[in-house]
């Protein structure tokens, strides 16, 4: 076997492996990493909407998520079909293509991680409802 051809047999897993824990941590950094502050409402803990309570105005929970969020699923689903391209870069042996490819999954990760930053402003309000 070849220099090159064992060079590769030892870089492309090592690339796989380190653009598999780069996404990792944008997807942590997405979803912030630890459990949510807020608990999950249970069926006793929401009140059944009646009549009563309209006329009542008994306050709803209003949840504002950022379109961060959005843009920020959005580049992990563009890494997740980048991640497709370089396991056929590998498989095909297109070094080149592997690079351009590695290059627009760096460029994803650091623009996914502003985005992850700003996500994580989600406003949590009550409001009266109508």
């Amino acid at each position: 076997m070849s220099e090159t051809g064992n060079r590769w047999g030892v870089l492309l897993p090592a690339l796989t492996f380190l653009v598999g824990l780069g996404l990792g941590l944008v997807i942590m950094l997405a979803t912030g990493g630890s459990e949510p502050d807020v608990e999950a409402p249970t069926a006793e803990d929401s009140p059944s909407a009646t009549a009563s309570d309209e006329a009542t105005g008994t306050p709803d929970t209003v949840v504002t998520v950022p379109g961060a969020c959005e843009d920020a699923a959005r580049n992990i689903s563009e890494a997740t079909r980048l991640l497709d391209d370089v396991a056929a870069s590998i498989r095909d042996f297109q070094p080149e293509q592997l690079v351009d490819l590695l290059d627009q999954l760096e460029q994803l990760d650091a623009e996914t991680r502003q985005l992850a930053e700003d996500c994580s402003a989600v406003g949590v309000t009550s409001s009266p409802s109508s």
